[in-house]
């Protein structure tokens, strides 16, 4: 047996997994024809080659036309996705991973208005808040269709050559029969415990007709939905508390039909509780692990957890105290796929940390593909490699401006590549714009993000010189043949009528340069993170009143479903106040304070405020300086690929044979934008060269 928990095997039911390290079924977007095709196989098989006993796909994938995609799901309600399962397990299964799908029947969860235009259903006609739409009440022919359709989706995973399946009960169909506040039926389905439970015995019953006994098939369920505070007139007996699901647990650990539970904690019925069952950073880290080990102790079958298991330390004494059987790391996969390869190796200092930006999921909820921030590679595997390979060509000396992210991710890539690195850093640290975004407490997990990029370079052998401002001359000293300007940005002003320089800017105030004001005035232009971070941050610093004022129909436009409900929170209690649809149009001095002037654009109106400090968000303009020197005496006079770049291998292009160097501009330094764009840059500009 491997001294390391972690390293150890376990067996569930035939499946002998060979660690207890998992990754928990989500869905990443990655489908194509609801499909998972190429981009989905090479997701996953990553994780299987960098070690991961046990990888699970499909979060939510669908068994039923009236259970349509809400979130980028995969369909298994036709035999069409049989072929597309058998390569999945198939290239898992090569690289000796275990493989299992998640299915479901959304219930409620779910619109009207997608795909094939039918309602919703559920076992009685009411709306879930997220998704608004009121469900049909399900018919028991309907409940017949749906657990032949379970069955037969059961049947084409089995088929397919996977492990085997989890029924996603959290928050879906199943867990809505369980529930008696969403439950009000009167019929054999509803009532007390073993009436709300029938849906799940039929379904138990149904699945093993079809299958047989020996696949496994385990469940995904809350241990505690914590909303017996919303059901205190009923002493909580409405939802789901601990002895709630315990109850169920042991009904169906009773039935023989069961091989593993796999815990969560919380509820998805608001987005306040979606967001506090996938907690981004700012938040504890694993919040549900002691609920799963409770309830571990009082079951005989394995049982599985995951949620925001951040840190293999965390994960290890989860196993080693017996709090569970396999733990999951599922987003610290998404940021280093490689985890087990590197504990293996004695080398988990260098795992790529997941500092829980929530980027994924947010980007999954708005745009239907998650990715991680700081791990561009996750999800193009096919494009960009995860392992950067040495250059047939080593040895060019390349000399990047800049150490914040785009800086030392493209001083990481060439130095992989087998080059000679120097960094030049105007200020005496590395980080760039991340060691402001990290000031806030929400956001100081950000730190890790440079400080893995910093580690990374100094084990490559990447020479920083620090305290330099990296004009023309200082740079060709280096004589260099490749030069990244990754110098970042400034605070792009904003342009009001007057009063320009009676404005904070949100930089003034994360340096410290600049300390909160009394009663202020926050206008935030660009609805990211940067400024509501800001605002809560002003509020815990000593600020008393503020009033943030957007343009949007909402503030923190651009922050995603997992991260704004936190922040509502931190704000509402720290009592701030929103505003949004209204322009921050003029300032003027009033004496000891500043009058702000708003407009709305909808009813054509002015407000004006009275305040201490008007502090402005508006986002990062270029600093390029450097780049504009350079390029007339660059090979590539600047320019960079584009129809290359679109496809992530760019070419060198020639316009100046006289020149000794190619110069590209990456990040902030090329247009204000993300930490993930800044990443992306570097990676897809450097990896072949």
């Amino acid at each position: 047996m491997h001294q390391d928990p972690l390293l150890q095997s376990f067996q569930l039911k035939h499946l002998s997994l060979r660690n207890r390290l998992m990754s928990s079924a989500h869905a990443p977007g990655y489908i194509e024809d609801r499909m998972p095709k190429q981009q989905y196989r090479l997701y996953h098989q990553e994780k299987a080659k960098g070690g991961l006993g046990l990888t699970m796909f499909g979060g939510s994938s669908t068994v039923s036309a009236d259970s349509p995609a809400a979130f980028a799901q995969i369909d298994l309600s036709q035999d069409v996705v049989t072929p597309w399962l058998k390569q999945l397990a198939q290239g898992v299964h090569d690289q000796g991973a275990g493989i299992m799908c998640q299915l479901t029947h959304l219930g409620r969860r779910t619109r009207f208005d997608v795909e094939h235009w039918l309602p919703p259903v559920a076992p009685a006609a009411l709306a879930e808040r997220p998704h608004g739409s009121v469900p049909a009440q399900l018919l028991e022919a309907d409940i017949k269709r749906i657990l032949q359709d379970y069955s037969s989706a059961v049947y084409r995973c089995a088929e397919a050559g996977l492990d085997g399946v989890e029924l996603m009960a959290y928050g879906h169909l199943i867990d809505q029969f369980w529930t008696p506040a969403f439950n009000q039926r009167e019929d054999g389905f509803g009532g007390d415990l073993d009436g709300r439970l029938e849906f799940t015995y039929r379904l138990f019953d149904s699945i093993r007709q079809s299958v047989g006994n020996e696949f496994i098939v385990g469940i995904r369920m809350t241990g505690d939905d914590f909303l017996s505070h919303h059901d205190a007139k009923n002493g909580g007996k409405q939802v789901l508390n601990e002895d709630a699901c315990l109850a169920i647990a042991k009904a169906l650990q009773a039935t023989n039909q069961l091989d593993f539970f796999n815990f969560v904690g919380g509820h998805l019925t608001t987005d306040m509780g979606l967001a506090d069952c996938i907690p981004p950073m700012g938040n504890a880290s694993s919040p549900y692990l002691n609920l799963a080990g409770r309830l571990k102790q009082q079951l005989q079958l394995p049982v599985l957890h995951a949620t925001r298991v951040t840190d293999v330390a965390t994960a290890r004494h989860a196993v080693a105290s017996g709090l569970v059987d396999v733990i999951g790391m599922t987003r610290g996969h998404m940021a280093d796929p490689h985890i087990v390869n590197k504990i293996k190796a004695g080398q988990e200092h260098r795992i790529r940390p997941c500092v829980g930006a929530g980027y994924c999921l947010d980007r999954l909820h708005t745009l239907g593909e998650a990715l991680c921030m700081h791990n561009v590679a996750t999800g193009r595997e096919a494009q960009l490699p995860h392992v950067i390979a040495t250059s047939a060509k080593p040895n060019k000396r390349v000399i990047i401006a800049g150490a914040g992210v785009a800086g030392l991710e493209a001083a990481r890539v060439a130095a992989s590549r087998g080059h000679k690195v120097t960094v030049i850093e105007a200020t005496n640290k590395v980080g760039g714009q991340l060691n402001l975004a990290s000031q806030p407490q929400r956001r100081q997990e950000m730190q890790a993000v440079s400080g893995w990029l910093y580690g990374e370079c100094q084990a490559l052998g990447v020479y920083f010189e620090f305290d330099t401002w990296a004009d023309a001359d200082v740079v060709l000293a280096y004589d260099p043949h490749m030069v990244i300007v990754a110098t970042g940005g400034f605070p792009l002003e904003l342009p009001i009528n007057t009063g320009q320089e009676l404005l904070t800017s949100t930089w003034d105030i994360l340096t410290g340069q600049v300390k909160p004001a009394n009663n202020v005035l926050f206008y935030d232009e660009t609805g990211t993170h940067v400024g509501m971070s800001c605002a809560e941050f002003m509020l815990q610093k000593g600020s008393q009143t503020l009033e943030i004022v957007s343009p949007h129909r909402h503030i923190g436009r651009e922050v995603g479903d997992v991260n704004f409900p936190h922040y509502l929170r931190g704000l509402y209690a720290l009592g701030a106040r929103l505003t949004p649809d209204w322009e921050l149009v003029k300032v003027a001095r009033l004496g000891a304070q500043l009058e702000a002037t708003l407009w709305n654009e909808y009813c054509n109106t002015y407000q004006t405020r009275l305040v201490d400090q008007v502090v402005v968000e508006n986002g990062t303009q270029v600093n390029d300086e450097v780049f504009h020197q350079l390029a007339p005496q660059s090979r590539n006079l600047g320019e960079i690929d584009f129809a290359g770049l679109r496809h992530n291998r760019p070419t060198l292009l020639e316009h100046n044979e006289g020149s000794r160097f190619y110069l590209y501009r990456i990040g902030d330094a090329w247009a204000g934008r993300s930490v993930h764009a800044a990443l992306y840059d570097a990676l897809r500009l450097l990896k072949d060269y």
